[in-house]
């Protein structure tokens, strides 16, 4: 939502959207996760656990680079 107007902006994305939207927040959380809503396709990105920049924080895989379905 615009919230100088109020008014709600709809927007298509893409798989690949969601994906780099992912990569870029495991950057900065330890653990992202894509839950579907009304579709494979339509959903929500979950980040949890903040993280510094730890170079060895980053060996462990995110939840949604390991999920299989």
């Amino acid at each position: 939502m615009n919230s100088m107007t109020m008014r709600r902006a709809y927007t298509e994305h893409r798989l690949w959207d969601i994906a780099s939207v992912a990569a870029t927040l495991w950057t900065f959380f330890s653990d992202v996760d894509f839950v579907p809503t009304t579709s494979r396709l339509r959903g929500f990105l979950i980040a949890r656990d903040p993280r510094g920049l730890d170079p060895e924080q980053y060996s462990k895989l995110p939840t949604i680079a390991i999920k299989s379905d």
